[in-house]
């Protein structure tokens, strides 16, 4: 069922998992509330922390 969301929203990364969805009232608009997971969880950049990752370059830097 998870992957039929993810076709939907046009998402290609086979490394999310979506948990959940859920149907909410957002300042009176109906809206999806989806929680997902990344896995593996990209690593932090030694030299400044971040965790932001450009899946061109190498994943084990």
């Amino acid at each position: 069922m998870t992957n039929h969301f993810k076709k939907i929203l046009g998402i290609t990364d086979e490394n999310l998992e979506i948990l959940s969805v859920e149907e909410s009232l957002l300042k009176d608009k109906k809206t999806l509330l989806i929680n997902a997971r990344l896995s593996p969880q990209p690593k932090p950049c030694r030299n400044c922390g971040s965790i932001v990752w450009d899946s061109k370059e190498n994943k084990e830097s």
